[in-house]
């Protein structure tokens, strides 16, 4: 949840949001914030609005080929992170160590 003191404590800081975040007591909660998450974003996902659609695709749909590519698209996901938070650590480490060398943060 928000710790910023800007932010409203029942509704953080960005109020356009329905739910609390974490907040999955209910059906449409989870519905809600279900969209946000990498299950929903990803790539290569197959949706289906009924147990007939699904049938359908689980013998239509080439299951090896789809696991191949979330498994490409994880590992350059995998890749582009580890780039990410090593240029950030790059960048913060020697922040980092004089602020603990001085005590000081400006």
């Amino acid at each position: 949840w928000d710790v910023s003191p800007e932010c409203d404590s029942q509704v953080g800081c960005n109020p356009t949001h329905p739910y609390q975040p974490f907040a999955f007591q209910t059906f449409q909660s989870r519905r809600y914030w279900y969209q946000y998450s990498s299950f929903a974003q990803f790539p290569h996902i197959h949706r289906f609005t009924s147990i007939a659609e699904l049938l359908d695709r689980l013998v239509r749909v080439d299951l090896a080929e789809t696991s191949a590519a979330m498994r490409a698209f994880n590992q350059q996901s995998l890749l582009r992170s580890a780039a990410f938070w090593r240029t950030a650590g790059r960048r913060l480490l020697p922040l980092a160590k004089t602020v603990l060398s001085t005590g000081a943060i400006s």
